[in-house]
C-alpha cells in the first residue's frame, strides 16, 4: 500500500458521511422512526449549512417514512395490527415519487455546483447518492405494484405463479447494482433479501403445484435460510420501554409486517408441501412422528383429510395430480439427477 493510500484510509470521516452512515444503518435495522427523527434533528441543527445538504436531509426524512409504510404494507389498506381495511392511505407510489423528485433536485444542485467548478468532495458524494436513492425508490415503486398484483390475484381460482416469477426476477435483474454504494450497503442487502425470499417462496409454489419434490424442497429450504438471517436483525436490535411508575425494560423489537406476511407464506407452503409429498415424507420418519409434525403445519391438511374420513366414514381422500403434457413426470418421491426413476417411489 501506498503512502498516500495510508493516509487515505487514516483520514477522519467527514461529519455529513457518518451522520449518512449512521441513518442508512438505522433504516437498514428496519428503526425508521429513529432514523426519521435523527435526520430531522439533524437538519434543524444544520440550518447554516449549504442547501443541497438541507435538500438530502429533508428527502432522507420522507424516505424513512415511506419505508415504514412499505414494512408495514399500510399501502395495501390493512390497518397495522388489524385485520380490516376500512380505508387506504396516501398510494405509496405517490409517496416514493415525491421522494424521487425530492432527490432530483438535490442531484440538480449538485451538477449547479460541478459546472461552476465550485463543487466540494461532499456534494459530488450527495449527489451520487442522490442518484442511486432514485434508482431505490423507482425499485420500491415496482415492488410494491407486484405486491398490490398479488393481492388482486388472491380471489382468482388459479394463478399463473411461473408469471410472477419472471415479473419479479425482472425487476431484480433491472435494478441489480443500481444502489451499490458501501453507505448504502444495508439498505441493498435487506431489498435483495426480500425480493430472493418471496422469489424462492414463488418459484416454490410452481414446483409443488408441478409436483417436482426435490426443487420445491430446496426453495423452502433456501426461503427459510434468508428468513432466519433476516430475522437475526430484528433479534440484535432491543426498544427501550419506560413504565408508568418507573423504571424501564428491553424487548426485542417486532419485526415489521412484510416480514411476517412472508414468513406466513412460507408456512402455508410448508403446510402445501407437506400434503402434497406426503406418502414420500412419511417413509423418512414414523408414523407418530410425522403426524406430529405435519400438525404443526397451518393449516394442517393431512389432519383435516384424516378428520373428514373419520367423521364421514370415507374410504379416502385422493389428490390427483393431471401429468398430461407434463413429459418429465417421473412420480412423486426424490428422483437422483441423472436416473429415470424414483428413489423410493413404486408405481
Amino acid at each position: 500500500m501506498t503512502e498516500a493510500a495510508k493516509n487515505d484510509d487514516q483520514r477522519p470521516v467527514p461529519r455529513e458521511q457518518a451522520i449518512l452512515e449512521s441513518f442508512f444503518t438505522q433504516l437498514g435495522m428496519f428503526s425508521f422512526d429513529r432514523a426519521k427523527d435523527y435526520v430531522e434533528k439533524e437538519k434543524d441543527i444544520s440550518k447554516s449549512a449549504g442547501p443541497i445538504w438541507a435538500s438530502l436531509l429533508a428527502a432522507l426524512a420522507h424516505l424513512a417514512a415511506a419505508e415504514k409504510a412499505y414494512h408495514n404494507m399500510t399501502f395495501l389498506g390493512q390497518k397495522l395490527g388489524g385485520q380490516s381495511f376500512f380505508s387506504r392511505k396516501d398510494s405509496i407510489r405517490t409517496t416514493y415519487t415525491s421522494v424521487f423528485n425530492e432527490l432530483k433536485k438535490v442531484i440538480s444542485m449538485g451538477r449547479l455546483s460541478s459546472s461552476a467548478g465550485s463543487a466540494p468532495f461532499l456534494e459530488d458524494l450527495l449527489s451520487h447518492l442522490s442518484e442511486q436513492l432514485c434508482h431505490f425508490t423507482q425499485a420500491r415503486t415496482e415492488i410494491a405494484d407486484f405486491y398490490e398484483k398479488m393481492l388482486a390475484l388472491a380471489n382468482q381460482k388459479s394463478v399463473h405463479s411461473e408469471e410472477l416469477v419472471s415479473m419479479l426476477e425482472s425487476v431484480l435483474h433491472k435494478y441489480s447494482s443500481k444502489f451499490h454504494h458501501p453507505i448504502l450497503s444495508r439498505m441493498e442487502g435487506c431489498f435483495q433479501l426480500e425480493v430472493d425470499v418471496l422469489c424462492q417462496l414463488l418459484r416454490c409454489q410452481v414446483e409443488v403445484c408441478e409436483w417436482r419434490f426435490l426443487p420445491a424442497l430446496l426453495c423452502l429450504h433456501a426461503a427459510h435460510t434468508k428468513l432466519t438471517a433476516w430475522a437475526q436483525l430484528f433479534e440484535r436490535q432491543r426498544e427501550t420501554r419506560k413504565h408508568l411508575f418507573g423504571g424501564q425494560s428491553q424487548k426485542a423489537a417486532q419485526p415489521p409486517h412484510l416480514y411476517v406476511w412472508l414468513q406466513r407464506l412460507q408456512g402455508s407452503l410448508l403446510a402445501k408441501f407437506s400434503f402434497y409429498f406426503h406418502e414420500t415424507l412419511s417413509r423418512q420418519t414414523l408414523a407418530a412422528e410425522m403426524k406430529a409434525l405435519t400438525a404443526r403445519t397451518s393449516p394442517d391438511y393431512y389432519g383435516r383429510a384424516s378428520s373428514f374420513i373419520r367423521k364421514h366414514d370415507a374410504a379416502s381422500v385422493s389428490l390427483v395430480f393431471d401429468n398430461r403434457g407434463h413429459e418429465s413426470f417421473q412420480g412423486h418421491g426424490y428422483h437422483h439427477p441423472h436416473w429415470m426413476r424414483a428413489a423410493k417411489w413404486t408405481s
